[in-house]
Order: C-alpha cells, then sequence, then structure tokens
C-alpha cells in the first residue's frame, strides 16, 4: 500500500471515529438531559428543538442509493404539517430544508418527517414514499409498524427513537450499525425468515 493509499485510509478511518464519537455524545447528552428537559416550562421548544438534533444527526449515518459518502450540504430534508420543526432545522446550519405542506411536491426531498396526518393520508403517502429513496422519519405511535423508517418515541421521559430496517432496506438506503446499536428497536424482519 502506498504512503498516499495510506493517508487516505487514516483519514477516511479518523472521519468514521469522529462521526461516531459525535453522535454518541449528542445522545448521551440528551438522554441524561431528557428528565430535566421535561420538567421545564419551555418543554415543548426543546422537544422540537431535540428532534431537530436527531434528524441532524441521523443523515450523517444514512447512506442513500448510488452515494455512499454524501456530503451534508445536499441533503434536503421536508417537514410535512409542523412549522416549529421545520423552523428548528433551518437553525441548523449546512442543511436544505424546505416545507412541504401534504399533498404538495415532495420531489427533491431525501428526508421528509411527517407530523400528525390522517391514517388514510398517511398510508397513501407511505405507500408512495416506499418506492422512493426518501427517508421517513415520524413521532406519529406505531410509525415503523405502519412501514415508515425511523420513529420517535418519549420512552421514559426520554426521545428515543426505533428504526425499521426492512422498509429502509427496501427504499435502497443503508443505515450504519452504529446508529441500529443506539435505536431504542430495530424492525428487522427480513432476517427471521
Amino acid at each position: 500500500m502506498s504512503h498516499q493509499q495510506t493517508m487516505k485510509f487514516v483519514k477516511r478511518r479518523s472521519k468514521a471515529r469522529i462521526r461516531w464519537l459525535s453522535l454518541r455524545v449528542i445522545v448521551t447528552v440528551f438522554l441524561l438531559l431528557g428528565p430535566c428537559l421535561n420538567s421545564v416550562a419551555s418543554a415543548p421548544v426543546d422537544n422540537v428543538q431535540l428532534k431537530a438534533a436527531y434528524i441532524h444527526n441521523f443523515i450523517k449515518f444514512i447512506h442513500w442509493p448510488g452515494e455512499p459518502f454524501r456530503l451534508k450540504q445536499e441533503i434536503t430534508v421536508c417537514t410535512a404539517g409542523d412549522v416549529s420543526l421545520f423552523r428548528a432545522l433551518r437553525k441548523i446550519p449546512q442543511e436544505s430544508v424546505r416545507l412541504v405542506d401534504f399533498p404538495g411536491n415532495i420531489d427533491g426531498c431525501d428526508v421528509l418527517y411527517l407530523a400528525e396526518l390522517e391514517m388514510a393520508k398517511r398510508t397513501r403517502l407511505l405507500s408512495v414514499l416506499s418506492q422512493s429513496s426518501v427517508l421517513t422519519i415520524s413521532d406519529i405511535p406505531e410509525f415503523i409498524n405502519a412501514g415508515g423508517m425511523i420513529g420517535l418515541q418519549q420512552i421514559d421521559g426520554r426521545l428515543r427513537f426505533e428504526i425499521n430496517l426492512d422498509a429502509t432496506r427496501k427504499a435502497g438506503l443503508s443505515v450504519e450499525a452504529r446508529l441500529l446499536k443506539l435505536a431504542a428497536n430495530v424492525l428487522n424482519q427480513s432476517d427471521k425468515n
């Protein structure tokens, strides 16, 4: 292996370690502060900011088809039905964020956060999105069981997440193992067959 190849390998490995360490630190801080945030009067605002931070960090550990090292600046995060989350995402630098009001145009979205939608609209939207490589995230109860990819849930007073690995694979997305280890639940029916 040449010196140049060795340096590239070391640089890639260092970046991966930094990303992993960053996610662990952020998740740990949020898990430790979770109970405190719930008792503060401004908890709804903090909860929205926490969701935005989770979404921002999920992007670092998801790879889209044909783009294994996608740059953050290229990601378009869309929200449907949650203006406060849209505003919180806007505050995070280096993200291209636009607001989508279902049944608006979701072309160009890499990530779509779904707020509470009527069951029929949610089912129809998830059906359409299952044929695309759009990462779907929501805090709707049972979201991953309905075909969503990442569900945000309050568990023991803390914001946690669960992943539908079957849905991400069907969409051609790959989820890094480090993110899967941090999930409260991973739905993975394909490995059971």
